[in-house]
């Protein structure tokens, strides 16, 4: 595991080093209260960190370990980065979702390990779902970016659920492994413009110290679940290139990539590319 790991490190995407408004900090040992977001007096949470900057700024997390929820959910016409500052040493962990973008435009999240923290964990490990638009409206939770983190060892449904209206989700040169249940380690679902490109997905239960109970279901599926209940019918514009697909630990007669699959009476998904 930990050789595949540092391959992945090297070949995945390199960080960005664009210009940026303003530089942040979150460490374990900072403080949402008393902090000012500077090296010297770091935020203690990626939330509060979020909640705090101005569009166009960086937010660089130290190393350690950082448990709750991260919270996705402010608007950023041109958009910020959320990155570990040392590529997979900030570790996000919580024993439910661990990362949701319900209400947020303009965030990209690059370098982390994010994963539930055990057995019992609640459902899914990271969420991108629109809570801003009503059906039929033009307002939606999107420039959401995953790029170039470890995301894993779910314990209860999927690693990635994109779902419920969301629109211009990127997935990019991460790395998925362990899903478990009869669930994905990504759900596109009644969603619009998510590209899917660059990344590793496998599963390895044994090297968590795990059981392989053989029923992920997917790696990565695509379709539309609730009809009309949200802004979107049946899943558009969906691309995914470059993938690799290894070492299943599946359920036999699943697939590694499938569209459509809730028997919907519509087209659950249309322009896909793969």
């Amino acid at each position: 595991m930990s050789t595949l790991i540092r391959l992945f490190a090297v070949a995945m995407i390199s960080f960005l080093s664009g210009s940026h408004a303003a530089t942040f900090y979150v460490a374990t040992n900072g403080d949402d209260s008393i902090g000012d977001g500077s090296e010297n007096a770091p935020w203690a949470t990626i939330t509060h960190a979020v909640d705090t900057i101005p569009d166009e700024s960086l937010v660089l997390v130290k190393p350690g370990s950082y448990f709750g929820r991260v919270r996705l959910r402010q608007e950023f016409p041109n958009g910020i980065v959320v990155r570990s500052e040392t590529p997979y040493q900030a570790r996000l962990r919580n024993d439910s979702t661990v990362v949701t973008s319900f209400y947020g435009k303009g965030i990209t999240m690059e370098g982390f390990d994010i994963a539930h923290d055990g057995p019992g964990a609640g459902g899914l490990v990271v969420q991108v779902q629109d809570l801003i638009g009503e059906p039929g409206g033009d307002d939606f939770v999107s420039r959401i970016v995953f790029r170039n983190n470890v995301l894993h060892d779910s314990y209860n449904n999927d690693i990635l659920k994109i779902n419920n209206g969301a629109h211009d989700v990127l997935v990019e040169g991460n790395l998925f492994y362990n899903q478990q249940g009869s669930d994905e380690h990504i759900d596109i679902n009644s969603v619009v413009d998510v590209t899917v490109q660059d990344n590793v997905f496998f599963n390895s239960f044994e090297s968590s110290g795990r059981t392989n109970n053989n029923d992920t279901s997917g790696y990565i599926v695509v379709k539309d679940s609730n009809a009309m209940d949200d802004t979107v019918l049946g899943s558009d514009q969906i691309a995914i290139r470059r993938n690799v697909f290894l070492n299943w630990q599946g359920s036999t007669g699943s697939n590694f990539v499938l569209f459509g699959e809730d028997g919907q009476s519509f087209f659950e998904a249309s322009n896909g590319l793969v």
